[in-house]
């Protein structure tokens, strides 16, 4: 669980970064990394908080 939840930490920041990154894209593609970027870090949180319940679950049942 802690190398999955490792790998979801990476992916929001990386998810971060090309909302940062996103005006460099021009005029239309800065909305649409904007938006994919914004999109996929929050998908990624949910399931990052997700894995932390079901990690804490687990050691409750324990």
């Amino acid at each position: 669980m802690k190398t999955l939840k490792q790998s979801l930490l990476i992916g929001m920041n990386l998810a971060l970064l090309a909302v940062v990154l996103s005006p460099l894209a021009g005029s239309v593609g800065q909305w649409v990394t904007l938006g994919l970027g914004l999109g996929v870090s929050a998908g990624l949180f949910v399931l990052y908080r997700y894995v932390g319940q079901l990690e804490r679950s687990q050691k409750h049942a324990n």
